[in-house]
């Protein structure tokens, strides 16, 4: 896959969508929902994505600080999950 211009080293395979950064900020980004800002990045399945994106972005687009992408998935889970997070750089 090629990662030219999409802001990450290490797009993880499983990744086909396209990845839309977004405006940087001088400290990290602003999350879309709460406009808290942030500085670490989730890298979310494609149509888990979809799901919990911020309303109104077109597919693949929208920003979320790690705070709203979790409120977001307990959403849609009926019981209890879990999702493991890696550090991909």
């Amino acid at each position: 896959m090629n990662n030219a211009g999409s802001g990450y080293k290490n797009t993880p395979p499983w990744y086909g969508g396209k990845l839309t950064i977004g405006p940087v900020i001088e400290n990290g980004c602003k999350c879309q929902k709460c406009g808290r800002l942030y500085k670490i990045d989730f890298l979310i399945p494609a149509d888990l994505w979809e799901e919990i994106k911020p309303f109104g972005k077109s597919v693949g687009a929208g920003l979320l600080c790690g705070i709203c992408i979790i409120k977001a998935i307990e959403k849609l889970i009926d019981d209890y999950d879990a999702f493991e997070i890696l550090k991909i750089t």
